[in-house]
């Protein structure tokens, strides 16, 4: 892990993802496994991220840590390349089946109490969001990350 900007070719069709908030460890550890398992070009960290190197991030990343591209403590405006932010959003946005999800994007995954931050609201293209029963509050972000993530990659196969 470093600061500065992730290391993908520009041509390549990787997916960046962007951790703005994560306060849970546990949360933090459990994204970056199924970023891992997805297969994403790299991950990005605010400076509001919970330190991905605890333990209990280690412990519920089963070593994804490892096989990741990863930067830490960086400010806004992130630097993802050539890729449009895409926003995920608890009730706001394009369903994510209705992304062009073949586009070099970088995702934003929020805080799981707050949502992602002003700034990575202001930098974001465009926002997308998973359709819920109405009543339904939010979605853990891991859970939602993974859900993305996975639509993401569906598109690859």
């Amino acid at each position: 892990m470093r600061s500065g900007t992730i290391q993908v070719s520009s041509s390549s069709s990787g997916l960046v993802l962007v951790l703005d908030g994560i306060a849970d460890p546990g949360n933090a550890g459990s994204i970056l496994r199924t970023a891992r398992a997805a297969g994403v070009a790299g991950v990005v960290a605010t400076q509001s991220t919970t330190d991905l190197w605890s333990p209990k991030a280690v412990r519920a990343g089963m070593s994804a840590h490892f096989h990741l591209n990863m930067i830490v403590d960086q400010t806004w405006p992130v630097d993802v390349g050539p890729r449009m932010l895409l926003l995920a959003s608890a009730h706001q946005g394009e369903p994510y089946w209705a992304i062009d999800w073949s586009e070099p994007l970088a995702l934003i995954i929020g805080s799981e109490a707050h949502g992602a931050s002003s700034d990575a609201t202001r930098q974001a293209a465009q926002r997308v969001t998973i359709p819920m029963a109405e009543g339904a509050e939010s979605l853990n972000a891991a859970a939602a990350a993974a859900v993305l993530l996975f639509q993401w990659r569906r598109h690859f196969l």
